[in-house]
């Protein structure tokens, strides 16, 4: 004979449990972890519902974007994972620094194009100035590693990628590099993102996106 209250006390088990495993699942997609490379529960009801937005939209200001990739996982994760046209043989990873600065390593083993895209799509006007800074490392033959900013529309669509772009200009050290530009007529928004072509090794740290000239910030 079962117990008075035993069925509620299951029912709030299973109800703790499914809650558990929902919130498990809403910090896995904040952090942006994929534990299986073929299979997601992102198309499946309850899951759809916790998906977080492919691009933070950003209001206009003193919004800055930084990234010295020390966080070991940030919440909501701040990047998208790399693209590429051939995605088995580019391969993006961490690595320590002889400072001990934690950097990312972007290796590609094919001659084709790989990106990994910021999620925040920044609004701005006609006439804003901004500083885009790294600093950056590349070994390759014919190949490019750069930090680009890419012009967005106002819903955060891509209009042209890499429209401003920086990369080292020197084989295998850590330059350095910044670029001053303004936005033109026609463009909303402006998103950071690291890309590259070609095979080789290419090292990212410190990269910056930040609102005026680089000697009038403060």
């Amino acid at each position: 004979m079962q117990r008075p209250g035993t069925g509620k006390k299951r029912a709030l088990y299973l109800a703790l449990a499914c809650v558990g495993v929902l919130g498990v699942y809403w910090l896995k997609n904040l952090a942006d972890i994929n534990l299986f490379r073929h299979f997601s529960l992102h198309s499946y009801f309850p899951f759809s519902l916790l998906q977080h937005d492919k691009v933070i939209l950003q209001p206009r200001g003193t919004v800055a974007v930084e990234e010295d990739f020390e966080t070991l996982l940030p919440l909501p994760a701040p990047w998208h994972k790399l693209d590429s046209n051939r995605r088995r043989m580019v391969e993006a990873e961490y690595e320590q620094a002889a400072n001990g600065s934690r950097l990312l390593v972007v290796t590609s083993r094919h001659e084709g194009w790989w990106h990994i895209t910021h999620r925040y799509a920044i609004a701005v006007e006609p006439g804003d100035t901004f500083t885009l800074a790294g600093t950056l490392w590349q070994e390759s033959a014919g190949g490019y590693g750069q930090l680009q900013v890419s012009a967005l529309d106002a819903s955060g669509n891509v209009m042209e990628r890499g429209m401003w772009a920086i990369e080292a200009d020197a084989q295998g050290q850590f330059q350095r590099v910044e670029k001053v530009f303004t936005v033109p007529p026609g463009v909303p928004r402006i998103m950071l993102r690291v890309a590259g072509r070609g095979a080789g090794r290419f090292k990212f740290d410190d990269l910056s996106l930040e609102p005026g000239a680089a000697q009038t910030r403060k």
